[in-house]
């Protein structure tokens, strides 16, 4: 009797739990096939990186232009999570503590890559990792006794440099991923120095060397 009654409701259900089932099905296997590929997290609801997110753990020059440029866009959108003055002032605070590898955090080398014709292709970063020879050269100076003299002079540099020549806010994001701020040099003031910065895949400006 209760069969017959509501057999069209009954039956109207199994539908849509199949259908839902299948749908669910569907959507699961995609979200593995992005997983497998290292497109998405691998926990649920498996969210699917964005090129920004990887990028983190992907060489950019693994990209076709279009993705290229998508990323450049999200890089510039991306909120500045440590401003340039930051930055520099987390530098010299490492050095005074003689932490290298800490003051190494605060600076990237933006490696280029290059074609078979030998042009250097912009906008392909393959390495943010601090060179060697930046390592080995602060290294150098700390067991020399020097790392103060570093200190001195980067503290005169500090007081020199416009900070507000950029417009860079924490936690907005800005039209640049490099800046370059000039100062009057320390040992000839009547010539031009500078300082450059890279913005980071995390919104950190980032020292471009020691």
């Amino acid at each position: 009797m209760f069969l017959r009654k509501y057999k069209y409701t009954i039956i109207l259900i199994l539908v849509v739990l199949i259908v839902v089932g299948y749908i669910g099905y569907k959507w699961y296997g995609e979200k593995m096939k992005l997983v497998n590929q290292g497109l998405a997290d691998p926990k649920f609801p498996y969210h699917e990186y964005s090129l920004l997110e990887l990028v983190r753990v992907k060489p950019v020059g693994d990209f076709n232009d279009e993705d290229r440029a998508k990323f450049m866009q999200q890089l510039r959108n991306l909120p500045t999570r440590t401003t340039p003055q930051e930055t520099f002032d987390n530098y010299i605070r490492a050095l005074k503590e003689g932490d290298i590898e800490k003051a190494l955090e605060c600076c990237i080398e933006k490696e280029p890559k290059w074609d078979p014709r030998g042009k250097e292709i912009k906008d392909i970063w393959v390495s943010w990792e601090a060179e060697e020879s930046d390592r080995r050269y602060l290294y150098d100076l700390k067991e020399e006794g020097k790392l103060e003299e570093l200190i001195k002079f980067l503290e005169q540099v500090k007081t020199r440099v416009s900070w507000n020549g950029e417009n860079i806010e924490k936690n907005r994001p800005s039209s640049k991923t490099e800046v370059y701020y000039k100062f009057s040099c320390i040992y000839d003031e009547s010539d031009i120095c500078g300082i450059g910065f890279i913005k980071s895949f995390y919104g950190d400006w980032e020292l471009t060397g020691p």
